[in-house]
């Protein structure tokens, strides 16, 4: 058996902002009050929150915390009528909003200045999509599938983004449909580079693998993407912590990869690897980064 480690593994940036921020919250004596889940990620949560942290699901909830806190915002951003009721708190407040997503938030201020629809492809129930969607002072519109797209009215001047973290192949199948129905729809492709990157990688080696073990949360977006590319190709599972794997489906496998969320840290990523290695006897190939 061979375990096969990709190259993009591990925090991609916006979520190591995040996190680090969190982290230097914490170590500078303050108290952290996280709005929603920093990352969708169990297991780093669960570390922030030992050491002191919080994770309040409402404003409401800011009431009961002490007055010295800091409210950091995740990655994934807010609506505007949020980011009004936590400075309205009293509270510090420490926005740190993936600089992708803040690109997107600029983007749909902009073409709505020039009187123009927005539409947003992705998952509407996403914290991502719902924050893009409180930016937007108009009427806006979430698409999420090529079918819905098909019977969406996309007439008049329209701009399009897209969530940062969405299937890079859906997005493409909606943005050829949409160019169909208004060939003067203004389409932005607003997705992470390093999401692409990484769904490309497992796209490609899910098709020489005989099983995929992805590690991130069950609410993490782009780990089941990850999860759902490589079914294409391969027997693959989604997993938040390596205790979860199913290891009786492993036996006889030839390669295995084991890859990660971006919201996934690399040592969980790679703790499963070495865990698998030293079960299986298997050789562990760690490919590098370019």
């Amino acid at each position: 058996m061979k375990i096969i480690l990709p190259k993009t593994s591990g925090f991609c940036y916006g979520v190591y902002l995040a996190v680090k921020e969190a982290e230097n919250i914490i170590e500078g004596g303050k108290g952290l009050i996280m709005y929603g889940e920093l990352v969708h990620n169990p297991d780093v949560v669960a570390k922030l929150e030992e050491k002191g942290g919080v994770t309040v699901g409402s404003v409401e909830e800011i009431k009961d915390c002490p007055r010295d806190s800091i409210i950091l915002v995740r990655a994934h951003g807010v609506p505007k009528s949020t980011e009004r009721e936590l400075l309205a708190t009293g509270h510090a407040v420490v926005d740190k909003t993936c600089p992708k997503v803040k690109k997107v938030h600029k983007t749909v201020e902009e073409e709505e200045k020039k009187g123009r629809r927005i539409i947003i492809v992705g998952n509407p129930h996403h914290p991502e999509v719902i924050g893009i969607l409180g930016q937007c002072k108009g009427e806006a519109r979430v698409i999420s599938t090529a079918e819905e797209a098909g019977l969406a009215d996309l007439s008049g001047d329209i701009s399009v983004v897209v969530q940062t973290t969405f299937n890079g192949k859906t997005f493409e199948e909606i943005r050829e449909i949409i160019g169909e129905k208004n060939k003067d729809a203004v389409v932005y492709n607003t997705m992470c580079p390093a999401t692409s990157i990484r769904q490309k990688e497992i796209e490609e080696l899910s098709a020489k693998a005989d099983y995929v073990v992805v590690l991130g949360g069950k609410k993490s977006s782009n780990s089941m993407k990850l999860c759902k590319i490589a079914e294409r190709n391969t027997k693959a599972v989604l997993v938040e912590d390596i205790s979860e794997i199913p290891l009786g489906e492993l036996e006889g496998k030839e390669r295995v990869v084991v890859c990660g969320g971006s919201s996934t840290p690399y040592d969980l990523i790679e703790s499963a690897a070495l865990y698998l290695q030293r079960l299986f006897g298997a050789e562990l190939v760690k490919l590098e980064k370019e």
